[in-house]
């Protein structure tokens, strides 16, 4: 195992991820303490452990912003589990948009949140999100080498950055700002 391997494996690596999801959190600032395992009925996915246990696994979430209907979270996994970021908001009742596998798999539509959408005749609308609306924003770990602190950093996509743009035009909750 490499030493940037054993960070991963150890919970030294953060990631920062952002998530835009259906709902919004019961309070701005929460910490979701929930084991993770293996769901035996559906293989290749993850579900919180039968038993409750607190453990390792947590996610800590901070609101950026609050729409009608949807919400722009921050969340910081500390075991980076398969999954772990998606599930945990699902457990608390706001899942990822267009999650298939934890939540409902619908895309964010503009129909949706603009009241005077004008359809296009013979046209099926495009989401403007149709992926898991999910994206790593950052990653810090150790230099392997000099073991200094490092932090890589994505932009958002382009996709993520239109829905937030149309979602602050017209689905504003009013003083929906959360320092």
């Amino acid at each position: 195992m490499t030493a940037l391997e054993r960070q991963f494996e150890t919970g030294q690596a953060k990631a920062h991820y952002l998530a835009l999801v259906l709902g919004a959190l019961p309070e701005p600032d929460i910490v979701i303490r929930r084991e993770l395992e293996n769901d035996r009925d559906q293989p290749g996915r993850m579900r919180l452990a039968a038993t409750y246990r607190r453990g390792t696994c947590r996610t800590r979430l901070h609101t950026i912003e609050v729409f009608r209907a949807h919400s722009l979270l921050e969340a910081w996994p500390s075991a980076d589990k398969t999954h772990q970021v998606r599930i945990h908001l699902a457990h608390v009742g706001c899942p990822v948009i267009a999650d298939a596998c934890y939540g409902n798999g619908r895309g964010l539509y503009l129909s949706e949140i603009k009241s005077d959408y004008k359809f296009k005749t013979n046209a099926s609308e495009r989401p403007l999100i149709g992926r898991v609306a999910l994206h790593a924003a950052s990653l810090t770990f150790a230099h392997p080498a000099t073991h200094g602190e490092l932090t890589i950093t994505a932009p958002w996509p382009k996709d993520f950055s239109i829905a937030i743009k149309y979602l602050k035009r017209f689905a504003s909750a009013g003083g929906n700002m959360v320092p």
